[in-house]
């Protein structure tokens, strides 16, 4: 039975109260097996405390429910520890850090081709958990790994996966859809293959690498890498601080609600822009009305912005206005320093045009007629005006004509010093041989300075004479018109029909203007040639009706007056 002490215990040597707890030499018990040696069963009681020191660390053990050799254990808590008013390491709070570079894994060898295709890292650590739940960070072993996500329709995902259910294996298996939009939800994986030798259990993934692993999961070079790029950190902005066993977190909020949106699932908080009708402007002054805005970069090649409401629909950059230009071009720099201010400087005269279906090359020589621009010929039937040079064409509707001044970049090879003339052979072509035929236009057009650039000429054009004068008026023209009705025009002189002819005087001519009309078809006789116009004795025609015979009128400042006549020839 138990001795009852009316005062406690003190003990002079310096030993415990129970001598069991020590072992021999009042030394701690090496290990669990040697306290069980020491004690037998007869001698524990259940409490019965020891010291056992195993060389790392120094720690009671005791007899908490039993004295057999099974029931000694570490005296730890006597009571449950409140786990929920604790905060452990596993808390991850979204949170990633490591490089922005991006891996690619081609995926191919599949039945199924909708699972082929590239997959690219994601940024944080996604796996399907042993429940078959998508979830972020570490897995069970000690290993982070990066989701992976085919974007093309139909998107798949490349996940590890823990879940052991319905025949599936630990390891890397396919998902449908996007794991990053698929966290706390069961999904379902497909694993391509059947043998614990066929499964994919990388940690990761080597770049310039092609693995079969003996599946029907092949890969193609695998490019890019996890390990490269500058350093991102992705969440841990909302945790403030902690307070003993309390987390403080900051509020997200958004100081420009209608702009950026902040909404939340059981993992994220997402902040979104839908700039809807608003006006967003650009530090280089770029208005965007409208969703879909991206502001910054640089604009190169050639790239189209495309607004329904305009037309042509949608406006070209092609990196080069002057070489490339289309209607509602934007235009750069360059142009605008190089071309536009040059011009504007006084160094050409010139002008875009826009005819559809043109058909001018560059060097080309246009003229105005018929309500149209046209190629002009110095032969003597152009009926128009001559204009300029084509300077440059921007494609099949759109050219530059150059009016007077120095231009370059012709595409003709041409003569250095050389003066060039309107063609009077071949419509809207340069030459160096000036027209002399009479009734033809010298039209000096261009000299050039270079083999590719010159002054165009603002000369206006001069009607070939025949060059003798005999003491009387100056032959101005001799006219030979094949139409059977000619309207003479105020620079006619001459002008030679064949009978049945009607020829009409000119409607405001100078007083004092002198004109004959003949026969030189030899049949006005029998065909006689009738000449139209406001003749003297109020008449409105006269005739030719002798062979080879002719007619000669002088305006009087009112009327035609015929003053010689030229009979029949012998």
């Amino acid at each position: 039975m138990a001795i009852t002490l009316n005062d406690n215990i003190k003990i002079n040597a310096g030993k415990p109260s129970e001598s069991k707890y020590l072992s021999t030499g009042n030394t701690a018990y090496t290990s669990i097996s040697a306290v069980n040696a020491a004690i037998p069963i007869a001698e524990r009681y259940i409490g019965l405390t020891v010291l056992i020191d195993s060389g790392a660390t120094t720690i009671e053990y005791w007899y908490k429910a039993g004295v057999t050799d099974g029931d000694l254990i570490e005296k730890m808590y006597n009571t449950i520890i409140p786990i929920g008013s604790f905060v452990t390491g596993a808390t991850t709070l979204g949170y990633f850090s490591g490089f922005t570079g991006i891996q690619t894994l081609p995926i191919t060898n599949l039945v199924d081709s909708n699972y082929s295709g590239n997959y690219n890292s994601l940024y944080n650590y996604y796996y399907r958990d042993a429940d078959g739940i998508i979830s972020i960070s570490q897995p069970h072993d000690p290993f982070l790994r990066r989701g992976y996500v085919k974007s093309t329709i139909p998107v798949k995902s490349w996940i590890w996966n823990e879940y052991t259910g319905s025949s599936n294996m630990v390891g890397w298996i396919l998902v449908d859809g996007n794991v990053s939009q698929q966290i706390g939800t069961f999904q379902n994986g497909v694993t391509y293959y059947t043998g614990a030798s066929e499964v994919y259990t990388e940690t990761g993934w080597t770049t310039g690498t092609s693995p079969n692993n003996g599946s029907e999961v092949a890969f193609s070079t695998i490019t890019g890498s996890l390990t490269t790029g500058t350093t991102l950190t992705i969440g841990g902005r909302p945790f403030a601080f902690m307070e003993h066993n309390d987390l403080h977190f900051r509020t997200i909020v958004s100081e420009t609600p209608t702009i950026i949106g902040v909404r939340d699932d059981s993992t994220f908080i997402y902040l979104s822009a839908n700039t809807s009708n608003n006006i967003i402007t650009a530090s280089n002054g770029l208005n965007k009305v409208g969703q879909n805005v991206r502001l910054g970069g640089t604009i190169t090649g050639s790239t189209i912005i495309t607004d329904s409401r305009v037309s042509p629909s949608g406006i070209t950059y092609g990196a080069d206005y002057s070489a490339s230009f289309v209607p509602r071009s934007l235009v750069d720099r360059g142009y605008v320093d190089n071309k536009l201010l040059t011009s504007i400087g006084g160094e050409r005269i010139f002008k875009l045009i826009c005819q559809p279906s043109h058909g001018f090359v560059a060097n080309c020589v246009i003229g105005w007629s018929g309500g149209t621009y046209n190629k002009a010929i110095a032969n003597g039937t152009y009926d128009g005006e001559i204009l300029g040079i084509v300077s440059k064409c921007y494609n099949v509707d759109c050219f530059e004509l150059t009016q007077a001044g120095y231009v370059t970049g012709l595409t003709a090879v041409l003569t250095m010093n050389c003066t060039y003339f309107l063609s009077a052979t071949q419509a809207g072509c340069l030459t160096t041989v000036e027209p002399v035929v009479p009734n033809y236009l010298s039209k000096s057009m261009l000299i050039a300075t270079s083999s590719s650039a010159g002054w165009v000429l603002p000369y206006a054009a001069y009607v070939i004479s025949s060059g003798f004068t005999d003491g009387g008026a100056l032959v101005k023209s001799v006219c030979l018109p094949t139409s059977p009705t000619y309207s003479m025009i105020n620079s006619d002189f001459f002008v030679g029909v064949s009978g049945g002819s009607t020829v009409i005087l000119p409607s405001l001519p100078k007083c004092g203007m002198v004109v004959s009309i003949a026969d030189i078809g030899n049949n006005a006789a029998s065909f006689p040639i009738t000449i139209v116009g406001s003749i003297v004795g109020c008449t409105s025609t006269s005739q030719i009706d002798t062979n080879s015979g002719s007619l000669s009128y002088i305006y009087n400042g009112t009327r035609w007056n015929v003053f010689a006549f030229s009979p029949v020839l012998s």
